[in-house]
C-alpha cells in the first residue's frame, strides 16, 4: 500500500486554509477534551507491559500525516504554520511547512545528514535555517525514543500509581525517564536527564488514536534549550508505502549541522 502524497496536497489546501481555520480550532479544543478511544489493559507485571510495548513500537514502519506545526524560540516567539510529514523510523524523515501558500522550509532527514530548503530572498533565512536544524535533531531524537526506547535490558521499570516509570543510564551518561500511561500502554513523557540530573530534553505525546490495530498519539511536543516543536496531526496514515522521492534530499537542498547532540556533560 503507497502512502497517499501529503506534500502535494498543500497547496491546495491553504487555499482554503482561512475556511477552515474557525472549524480547526474547535475541533482540535473538543478532540482534545474527548476521551481518547484506544485499547485499554488489565494491570500486568512490568515485563508483560515491555513486550506489548516493543511489539508495538516494532509494528511501525512509516508515517504520513497533515497537521499543524508551531515552532517556538527561547524568547518565547512563535510561528504557526501548515505541515505535511512523512516518516520511517528510526532514521528518516521529511517535513515540508508553509505558511499561507509559500513553502517556509522542507527538511529531509537521513541516517547521512540532514538537508534543508529555505527560501533564498527572505530576511529570516538564516532564522528559518537555525530553527530547521533544531527541528531536524528533535525530530532525529524522537523517532530514535519512540523505536528503541523499550530494548535495552538495563531499562528498570517500576509502578507508581496510574503510571509505569522507566529509568535508563545511557552510554553518553544522560539518562532516559519514559513515562508510561498504565491503563492503555501508551507512552505519554520521555525526558533525557545530564549527568547532574538538569533536564535537557522532553517529548510529550498525547491525544492517541488507533489505526489499523496501532496506537499513534496525534499531538506531539518536543522542548530543549533551543526552543519547542509542538505537532498537531490529522489524516495520519500507519505503514502505507512512502513516494520513491520522499527521503531524497531535493537538488537545492543545502545540508546543514543539526543543532549540537546532548550528552551528559553540563554546558
Amino acid at each position: 500500500m503507497k502512502c497517499r502524497n501529503v506534500f502535494g496536497k498543500h497547496r491546495e489546501d491553504a487555499k482554503r486554509g482561512w475556511l477552515r481555520l474557525g472549524g480547526i480550532c474547535l475541533l482540535a479544543f473538543f478532540a482534545g477534551c474527548a476521551t481518547e478511544h484506544i485499547p485499554t489493559y488489565a494491570p500486568m507485571p512490568g515485563n508483560e507491559a515491555m513486550r506489548i510495548l516493543r511489539d508495538r513500537a516494532g509494528a511501525i514502519h512509516t508515517v504520513s500525516a497533515q497537521g499543524l506545526i508551531t515552532l517556538t524560540k527561547p524568547d518565547g516567539n512563535t510561528v504557526r504554520m501548515d505541515a505535511a510529514i512523512v516518516l520511517q523510523p528510526p532514521e528518516r524523515a521529511r517535513l515540508q511547512a508553509w505558511k499561507f501558500g509559500s513553502t517556509v522550509f522542507d527538511m529531509t532527514l537521513t541516517p547521512d545528514g540532514l538537508w534543508l530548503i529555505a527560501p533564498p530572498k527572505s530576511d529570516r533565512r538564516k532564522e528559518i535555517l537555525a530553527a530547521g536544524a533544531n527541528t531536524g535533531h528533535l525530530t532525529r531524537q524522537w523517532l530514535q525514543l519512540i523505536t528503541g526506547s523499550f530494548d535495552d535490558p538495563t531499562l528498570s521499570i517500576r509502578e507508581s500509581g496510574a503510571q509505569l516509570l522507566l529509568d535508563q543510564r545511557r552510554m553518553d551518561g544522560t539518562t532516559l525517564l519514559c513515562r508510561i500511561d498504565r491503563k492503555t500502554l501508551t507512552p505519554r513523557r520521555y525526558a533525557i536527564q545530564d549527568n547532574t540530573g538538569t533536564e535537557r530534553f522532553s517529548l510529550s505525546l498525547n491525544r492517541y488514536i488507533e489505526i489499523g490495530g496501532i496506537v499513534w498519539p496525534r499531538e506531539i511536543e518536543a522542548v530543549s534549550g533551543n526552543g519547542s516543536i509542538l505537532i498537531e496531526l490529522h489524516d495520519i496514515e500507519i505503514n502505507g508505502e512512502p513516494p520513491p522521492t520522499a527521503f531524497r534530499p531535493p537538488a537545492r537542498a543545502e545540508k546543514v549541522e543539526e543543532t549540537p547532540a546532548i550528552s551528559g556533560e553540563t554546558p
